[in-house]
């Protein structure tokens, strides 16, 4: 892998890192962005969106990326549906960010947590 794969990867990372951070303040936290995090953060998903063809991810996969883990979810019931959302998304985050997956990935909210 190229010296510009390995930084593009590590730069996507702290975007997510950072976006993350934004999204807990404003969604579990109910707290406003300051006026230099509101920029930093339209600026960090300009960047994030345009690495989104070099990555082959969809929005929805984007979106997932931010999101996961942010609300605390249930543990999965480990039929196969809940098995393939796991392994789809442990794939798509170890391709984008060439790091191994943390534990909230295997912690995913799961199709009985859907329906309730």
């Amino acid at each position: 892998m190229s010296q510009t794969s390995f930084q593009s990867r590590d730069q996507v990372t702290k975007h997510l890192e950072i976006l993350r951070k934004y999204a807990r303040i404003t969604l579990v936290h109910s707290q406003a962005l300051s006026r230099l995090e509101t920029v930093d953060k339209t600026n960090r998903l300009k960047e994030f969106r345009s690495n989104r063809k070099s990555f082959q991810l969809t929005r929805s996969e984007m979106a997932r990326l931010i999101f996961k883990g942010l609300f605390r979810a249930p543990r999965s019931c480990g039929c196969p549906t809940c098995q393939a959302r796991r392994a789809i998304d442990k794939m798509i985050l170890q391709q984008t960010t060439g790091h191994d997956v943390p534990s909230w990935v295997s912690k995913a909210p799961t199709h009985e947590a859907r329906r309730s």
